[in-house]
């Protein structure tokens, strides 16, 4: 085995003492050597494992390391090999192959691309300025401006300026459109990222400025906040795959989201895309570049298409595509006079989806309020790969930890960042996804965010339920509403597990609108009512369009059509119909000529508290779902477009309840209860109570009992829902009594007790003693007639009742 550097070919002849040495000898072993001194010839140098992890550093430019032996050579050329390929020694393989990356990458971004130049603090590319008086940008150069074009690289070292950008139209009618949603309102900051993560801004009134550009980009500013983004117009009552808050308004200062209401007016913008040229100068072009393997349809003078089968940036003369010689730097906005904002195109990166780290919750943590979870958690930011070792990244949400101008409110969402310096921050600003930079970035930094969470207490502070884009911890985040919040939607779906709301309505009853279904797309909420008043939680749909009104519906019709008419119900929309008056069928959707399930038994008029027709998102096909009774819980379910109760869970335990004798509607034949004993339970959308009314004292009226005040009898369903073996059915004077369940009278006299509703009123229940047989048997209804004063009755019975679920 050779050592260090040795040749391994044989010597061409041996010598002993005394051997006589001729030309011919010589001549040989010359020719020996000449002929194996090659590279297979001579030794390696790695004679064994630690010299061929010998790796030495060439030093840089003014501090150069010079080699003295072709040893030292080798090391200094394994040592820059090391440093191409980013592994501990030489020989390692690779996390990725150059031809791997040239392909996740492509060519195209690795040959045209911008390297360097002007910068913000943060590090964010600023070497574009909006001029704000004129229609033009400066390209600034206080760091030169090192830019790629088909794999060449050029620089500009002194500023341009670029006129004549594409201006806006003069503000009016036919450059503007106006959000319209009525759920949103003023002071709802979660409208903040309303268009972004697949939601929708719906507008109306679109002019045709901005409906000619379906399909395209557009940029918008928000008349009221001043606001700048892009987004796309889908239709004309739908923008979206918006960036909000997207472009850089002077050197240092970007256009911040703000809140929107509805009613806000959105004025189109004229864009602008920034081409730097092989020349060193600046082009613009207003159109929307294309992005295809082969030339776009019906292009347009001017029009720039990058070719990703040769990755070149063409653009039309009009009859044919030419090479552009350019790459794109950056796009420019202009209201009708000047440019107003700047995007700079981000500095060429290598992207890496790595992140393994969880945000934890440490509040115990008088150090860290916000860590990972574990050590040795990694990250890439902005292609600069990090290791947090033996540590954890940490987020102490004070001082310089705050940044863009953040102080921290309770019960607002707050966002975990970290550099790629390693320094982590919290901001109130809510990050990008930016797929092109494979993770949630900062609007206008380039810092990564790993999650977000809620601020419980801003003086600590602490923070929770807390939500990572990197989950090893599946277990759910748990929150309480006590009231609606307007900032309920949470804004990130990252993973397909589920959040646990705790709602408590002991104050008072509360409505919370859920958030739009695309933005919870495949996730699950549990909502469960914690308090045990009978003030309801509701749920209502998101975006829903309401109007109340007032219709007939007459006897025998089946027809819901008849229903909506002359109510200003447009014909081919499908509108959600809910209300406590709707009679038995006529629950669920409307739309021109549908048909209920089953007639009504006679003439019913409502008015607009008993009917509510809504268009938009539903639950279950209907436009809200309440918890109503304690412990209640529904899992609900978003597809994207609408929501579904996938589960729902009704304890069903024994209550005491404390039923009631009212005068409310006329003379009561129980004038007095003495002492009772009853409970109820729930059954699905309906009560079974169990009752004990001991030592009455009765006169010669018909006896009546009330449920306790927020529970109603839902005469819609009264005939399908009696499930009690027994129960009958009763007619007097045109009035149909519904037997709801039986009883008992204890005391001097003793017999059979009937307990029934009228469809006259939801109001009471009425008791009915056996004074004969057939149809009528149960139809005595004097109560001292068959009580005696100071005896008792008890029995059970079963009432749907209004709101509830089944």
């Amino acid at each position: 085995m050779p050592t260090n550097s040795s040749a391994i070919f044989s010597r061409a002849h041996t010598w002993g003492a005394a051997d006589t040495v001729l030309a011919t000898d010589l001549n040989n072993e010359f020719n020996n050597i000449l002929i194996n001194l090659n590279p297979s010839g001579i030794g390696g140098y790695s004679f064994n494992v630690l010299q061929m992890q010998v790796q030495t550093s060439p030093g840089g430019i003014g501090s150069e390391s010079l080699a003295t032996t072709l040893a030292g050579e080798i090391e200094r050329l394994r040592f820059q090999i090391n440093a191409i390929m980013g592994t501990t020694y030489w020989y390692q393989t690779p996390a990725a192959t150059l031809a791997q990356l040239n392909q996740a990458i492509g060519a195209g971004s690795i040959g045209n691309r911008v390297n360097s130049g002007v910068t913000m603090a943060s590090g964010a590319a600023a070497f574009l300025i909006p001029d704000n008086t004129v229609n033009q940008v400066t390209l600034a150069t206080s760091t030169p401006f090192i830019y790629s074009i088909a794999g060449v690289a050029y620089t500009i070292s002194a500023n341009i300026t670029l006129g004549a950008l594409a201006t806006a139209a003069a503000s009016s009618a036919t450059t503007q459109c106006k959000i319209a949603d009525t759920n949103i309102t003023s002071g709802q900051s979660w409208t903040q990222l309303l268009g972004e993560n697949g939601s929708t801004i719906n507008v109306a009134t679109m002019g045709a400025g901005i409906s000619s550009q379906i399909g395209k980009i557009v940029g918008l500013t928000n008349v009221t906040s001043g606001e700048l983004f892009i987004g796309r117009v889908a239709s004309t009552t739908a923008i979206i795959d918006c960036y909000r808050g997207y472009f850089q308004t002077s050197s240092s200062a970007f256009s911040a989201r703000a809140n929107v209401t509805n009613g806000d007016v959105l004025n189109i913008l004229g864009l602008s895309w920034i081409y730097a040229t092989t020349a060193g100068t600046l082009t613009a072009t207003s159109t929307n570049p294309s992005y295809q393997g082969t030339a776009p349809s019906a292009p347009a003078n001017g029009d720039r298409w990058f070719d990703t089968s040769t990755n070149i940036w063409r653009s039309f003369d009009g009859i044919m595509w030419n090479d552009s010689h350019s790459t794109l730097i950056g796009i420019a906005a202009q209201n009708d006079t000047k440019t107003i904002g700047v995007r700079a195109q981000d500095f060429f990166q290598v992207f890496s989806p790595t992140n393994t780290i969880e945000i934890f919750d440490s509040s115990n943590d008088t150090v860290y309020p916000v860590r990972g979870r574990y050590i040795q958690e990694s990250i890439s930011v902005n292609g600069t790969l990090l290791n947090f070792g033996k540590s954890y990244p940490f987020w102490t949400g004070v001082g310089s930890g705050l940044i863009d101008g953040t102080t921290l409110s309770n019960n607002l969402d707050y966002y975990f960042y970290v550099s790629s310096l390693g320094n982590c921050y919290v901001s109130s600003v809510a990050p990008y996804a930016r797929a092109d930079m494979l993770g949630f970035y900062h609007p206008y930094a380039p810092y990564r965010c790993v999650g977000y969470g809620l601020c419980t207490a801003s003086g600590g502070p602490t923070f929770g339920p807390l939500e990572s884009f990197f989950r090893q911890d599946t277990s759910s985040s748990v929150y309480t509403l006590t009231a609606a919040v307007v900032n309920f939607p949470r804004p990130y779906v990252v993973q397909p597990t589920q959040e646990y709301i705790e709602l408590d309505a002991s104050a008072a009853a509360f409505t919370q609108i859920l958030p739009p279904p695309e933005m919870w797309k495949g996730k699950r909420y549990t909502f469960i009512k914690t308090d045990s008043t009978i003030s309801a939680a509701t749920l209502q749909a998101w975006g829903l369009s309401v109007l109340t009104t007032t219709c007939n519906l007459t006897a025998g019709n089946t027809n819901i059509g008849s229903l909506a008419a002359n109510t200003g119900l447009s014909s081919g929309i499908t509108y959600w119909i809910s209300g406590t008056g709707i009679p038995n069928g006529a629950t669920g959707t409307w739309s021109s000529g549908s048909t209920a399930t089953s007639s009504i038994a006679s003439t019913i008029t409502l008015t607009g508290t008993d009917i509510t027709f809504a268009t938009g998102s539903a639950i279950n096909n209907m436009f809200t779902t309440t918890l109503n009774t304690q412990y209640e819980a529904a899992t609900l379910f978003s597809d994207g477009t609408n929501v579904w109760v996938e589960n729902r869970k009704i304890p069903s335990n024994w209550t005491p309840i404390t039923l009631l004798n009212s005068n409310v509607f006329g003379n009561n034949g129980i004038s007095a209860i003495g002492s009772q004993n009853s409970f109820y339970r729930r059954v699905g959308d309906s009560m079974e109570v169990r009752f004990s009314l001991d030592n009455l004292t009765c006169v010669a009226s018909p006896g009546r009992i009330v449920l306790p005040s927020g529970y109603t009898i839902d005469l819609r369903s009264i005939a399908d829902k009696r499930t009690m073996v027994g129960t009958y059915d009763r007619q007097s004077s045109n009035i149909t009594y519904y037997g709801v369940g039986l009883g008992s009278i204890q005391g001097a006299n003793s017999g059979r007790l009937g307990i029934d509703v009228s469809l006259n009123t939801s109001m009471f229940l009425s008791f009915k003693a056996v004074n004969g047989g057939g149809t009528n048997a149960y139809d005595n209804f004097t109560m001292n007639s068959f009580i005696t004063s100071g005896d008792g009755i008890s029995g059970v019975f079963i009432v749907p009742i209004k709101g509830w679920n089944p």
